[in-house]
């Protein structure tokens, strides 16, 4: 995507980051997200329902140098 950052598919293994992220008021008041706790339960069920979606792609950006996720974007394709 560019030199200091990479895109990829949501991945299971990194649903306790995805859960960090969400439940981080810094990182939510930045995205069109209303502030609320997400709990472990939420979260996976968020998860399936991403993973599953053909109304939105939803990935995971990682920094290109160390391949670290950064943070999942959800990009709604219009119908």
């Amino acid at each position: 995507m560019g030199d200091l950052v990479a895109l990829g598919p949501l991945r299971r293994v990194l649903l306790p980051l995805y859960q960090r992220w969400i439940n981080n008021l810094g990182t939510v008041r930045m995205s069109s997200l209303m502030p609320r706790p997400m709990t472990e339960e939420q979260q996976r069920e968020w998860y399936e329902q991403a993973a599953k979606s053909e109304d939105a792609a939803t990935v995971t950006m990682y920094e290109r140098a160390s391949l670290r996720p950064t943070f999942a974007l959800v990009n709604y394709v219009s119908s």
